[in-house]
């Protein structure tokens, strides 16, 4: 078997870390991995910033009004009614 892509690795570790999946003994050391190696610094930082990016600037959907539940529950009930 070959060895993993290093960037590959960079990004599942920087998404462990980003996700909070790592105990604080592996967080140290991803902290002290991106302090010492300036392509997995890039790679987590980029990652964080796209995160936040993706954060800003999700369209959020409104919220159903109670009239439209309603009357999506007639329509239910109706056509339950015929049926």
């Amino acid at each position: 078997m070959r060895n993993p892509d290093p960037i590959h690795e960079y990004h599942r570790m920087a998404n462990l870390f980003l996700d909070q999946q790592l105990n604080d003994d592996e967080n140290q050391q991803v902290l002290h991995q991106a302090e010492k190696n300036p392509e997995f610094q890039r790679v987590l930082l980029d990652t964080q910033n796209f995160r936040e990016l993706i954060k800003k600037n999700v369209v959020q959907r409104p919220q159903a009004t109670s009239r439209l539940i309603d009357s999506i529950k007639a329509k239910i009930s109706s056509s339950d009614q015929r049926g």
